[in-house]
């Protein structure tokens, strides 16, 4: 479970994964409770331990290349003792003040998007690359989903919002995610007034965050929380933890 806790704060899970970590998160206070000591572990070796550690390690170093002076055994015990405990206080305090962290606010709200359907301006179109596309997207296989879906674009009746909304959305979802090939795509959804501008703002909103970029996710956030009901609930969550 320990590996799986890693992948999904690492974001390294594919959507498949991710929602079912997500289910199974939901219902077990026990694996939330592990999923908040290696969040709050990883920040205090990240802040408090590095620096505090250096020093000592630095005091040791210095303490060994004095070849006059001997180092008393207790003393290794000593510093040992005061790393722990610098380890404990930092523990105590990022559990009682966590920030979020952007990445692990993309990887807790992202889920994969419905799949598309087959209509498109009013007609079924079949044997074509859109088609291809939404079964390539259903299965899970979403590097090739984005390629079918760039190459319906070019097909005289396809929805061009709707194929770079599921471009943008394939790119986030496949597991070596091209987050800023997804913004791009999404920021093409967000150049004309279409159906799916909200969608589009909310998955932009989230690739930002998963690139540490949290002014510009905020400003997409708080737009999207004036002009609509989507996502209204999560969207004032992560506004408030910002």
């Amino acid at each position: 479970m320990q590996e799986k806790i890693e992948k999904y704060i690492d974001g390294k899970m594919t959507a498949a994964e991710r929602t079912a970590f997500k289910q199974a998160l939901s219902a077990d206070p026990e694996l939330q409770h592990e999923l908040t000591l290696e969040r709050s572990a990883r920040e205090v070796v990240k802040v408090a331990g590095r620096t505090a550690l250096k020093k000592k390690l630095e005091q040791f170093e210095s303490e060994i290349e004095t070849p006059v002076r001997r180092i008393r055994p207790f003393r290794y015990w000593a510093v040992a003792a005061t790393v722990l405990a610098l380890f404990t206080a930092g523990f105590w305090f990022f559990q009682n003040n966590k920030t979020p962290v952007p990445a692990d606010i993309f990887a807790d709200h992202f889920e994969k998007y419905r799949n598309p359907i087959l209509v498109r301006s009013g007609e079924n179109i079949t044997g074509n690359n859109w088609e291809a596309a939404i079964e390539k997207y259903a299965a899970g296989e979403y590097a090739a989903a984005a390629i079918l879906f760039q190459k319906s674009l070019n097909e005289k009746n396809t929805i061009k919002y709707l194929a770079h909304f599921y471009t943008g959305a394939s790119l986030l979802a496949k597991p070596d995610a091209d987050v800023e090939g997804a913004i791009s795509a999404f920021d093409e959804v967000l150049k004309s007034d279409n159906d799916y501008r909200q969608q589009a703002m909310w998955y932009k909103a989230l690739a930002l965050l998963k690139l540490d970029r949290v002014g510009e996710a905020k400003i997409v956030l708080q737009e999207l929380e004036k002009i609509n009901d989507y996502k209204k609930e999560e969207v004032r969550e992560i506004l408030k933890g910002l």
